[in-house]
């Protein structure tokens, strides 16, 4: 009896994980498993056009638009990451979820970079503002952000670009308002475009942050006796 309970069982389990993939239309898995081949010997631009096709053919197919988007990442294609991996993201189930997103983050990221380098800051913004909306309680993902984004401002302020600079530090002080760097950061931008008073306010908001007070501070002393 124990044994026959038992072959029941396995029977009824194989039964229930071959049927969780009929829903997926044979074509489209073909295409797919096609795709997947040359995905994995680093065929990455023969293998585009065949999760392409998978996904037109199943559009409630998940895995062709991940593995889309991480052909175009390897390629070097953040932009067109972007759409099959933010797809993809909302087709999975909840397990795989997480997987997808870290991805979809590192896509948004790199075409933040990308068009930060075309000197294209508002889309680059909206590219991390995206990241950031997508998951604004990840610490994680924060210090990416944050990161990029203290990058962006260095560069900005290295070249004299002060305006862009402060728009570049306050999207920083927006994700983490209690980091000192940023709102040092922030103010020197001020400073270079000869707004002292905003520049007080930043770093006596640094100030407050025990992280940030000797270097604001110091600055601070620097816009007081005029140098």
């Amino acid at each position: 009896m124990q044994l026959t309970k038992k072959l029941y069982l396995l029977l009824l389990l194989f039964l229930i994980y071959s049927c969780s993939g009929l829903s997926i239309k044979p074509d489209a898995r073909s295409s797919f498993e096609d795709g997947l081949a040359l995905f994995n010997l680093g065929q990455y631009e023969e293998a585009v056009p065949h999760f392409q096709k998978a996904a037109e053919l199943d559009p409630d197919f998940s895995k062709p638009y991940f593995y889309l988007g991480r052909s175009y990442l390897n390629l070097g294609r953040w932009l067109d990451a972007i759409q099959p991996l933010r797809t993809a993201y909302d087709l999975s189930p909840e397990e795989y979820k997480q997987e997808i997103f870290n991805v979809f983050i590192d896509a948004l990221i790199g075409a933040a970079k990308s068009e930060f380098a075309k000197g294209n800051l508002p889309e680059a913004l909206s590219h991390i503002t995206e990241a950031y909306q997508t998951a604004p309680g990840d610490g994680q993902t924060g210090d990416k952000l944050l990161n990029t984004l203290f990058s962006f401002g260095t560069e900005l302020l290295r070249d004299g670009k002060f305006r862009d600079a402060i728009t570049a530090y306050s999207a920083a002080a927006d994700i983490a308002p209690d980091n000192a760097a940023s709102l040092i950061g922030l103010a020197r931008a001020f400073i270079g475009n000869g707004d002292v008073i905003n520049a007080l306010k930043a770093l006596n908001s640094a100030i407050k942050l025990s992280s940030g007070t000797t270097e604001a501070s110091s600055l601070l002393q620097q816009i007081l006796l005029g140098r």
